[in-house]
């Protein structure tokens, strides 16, 4: 089994993960949008931007189970596009 093309997008959406993007990607995909300010605002005030390292600190070691719910659909959801992409071009 080939992994290299998920770990390939999950790098490619912390490279282009921005906190504008994210609170409007958040309610692209039905996150309430007071929610998905409170996390945008978050990251942006986070001194990294790696989403995976934002999700684990302030999503998985936290517990909160609302944020993990909706930064992992945002995470999945663009490394699918990614993965996508990545197969339409290689056509």
């Amino acid at each position: 089994m080939s992994t290299e093309k998920e770990f390939n997008a999950l790098c490619w959406v912390n490279q282009t993960t921005f906190p504008e993007d994210l609170e409007k990607g958040l309610i692209s995909l039905g996150s309430p949008p007071d929610l998905a300010q409170e996390i945008s605002f978050a990251y942006k005030s986070s001194t990294d931007r790696n989403i995976m390292r934002f999700y684990e600190e302030h999503a998985y070691a936290t517990g909160n189970a609302e944020w993990q719910k909706h930064l992992s659909r945002f995470i999945t959801n663009r490394m699918a596009q990614y993965l996508l992409d990545q197969n339409q071009d290689a056509k």
